[in-house]
C-alpha cells in the first residue's frame, strides 16, 4: 500500500510542476477585472451597473429573445430553445406567424409522442426482470 500511496505522491507532484511550468511560460492572467470595460454611451448601465430600464428590458422568455440568443442556448442544448428554433422554423417554411406555427409545433410533438409506451415497453421489461432477479438473488444468498 505504501508503494502505491509513494507512486500516487510522486504523479501528482510532477502533474503539479508541469502545471507551474506551463502556467510560468504562458504568463495566464487568472485574475482578470472588468471593471476596464467601458459602459455603453446609452445609458443603460451606471458605475458599471445595470439601470432600473435596462434591466425590465431583458427578455423574459425565448419567445421574446433574438435568433442569435435562441442559437447560442440551442447549441448549449437547452430544450426550450431547441423547441423555439424547430418553432420560427415552421413559420419560416410555411410562411406562418407565431401562433399559428405554435399549434403546427403542438401536432408534431403529439404525433411525435404517440406510441412511446409501445416502444418504451423493453426497457420497462428489462429493468423490471433486473429488480426480480436483484430480489431473488439477495434471498438465495
Amino acid at each position: 500500500m505504501s508503494l502505491l500511496h509513494a507512486s500516487s505522491r510522486a504523479l501528482l507532484s510532477k502533474a503539479s510542476s508541469i502545471a507551474k511550468k506551463a502556467t510560468a511560460k504562458h504568463h495566464f492572467n487568472v485574475t482578470r477585472s472588468l471593471t476596464s470595460v467601458p459602459s455603453p454611451p446609452d445609458g443603460s448601465f451606471k458605475d458599471g451597473k445595470p439601470t432600473l430600464q435596462y434591466a425590465k428590458a431583458l427578455p423574459k422568455t425565448f419567445a421574446s429573445m433574438t435568433n442569435e440568443q435562441v442559437l447560442q442556448f440551442a447549441e448549449m442544448e437547452i430544450p426550450e430553445a431547441c423547441r423555439e428554433c424547430i418553432i420560427r422554423d415552421i413559420m419560416v417554411v410555411d410562411q406562418i406567424e407565431y401562433d399559428d406555427a405554435m399549434k403546427i409545433f403542438k401536432k408534431i410533438a403529439e404525433t411525435n409522442r404517440r406510441g412511446m409506451q409501445l416502444y418504451a415497453l423493453p426497457f420497462y421489461t428489462g429493468f423490471g426482470a433486473a429488480f426480480t432477479a436483484g430480489k431473488f438473488c439477495v434471498a438465495l444468498v
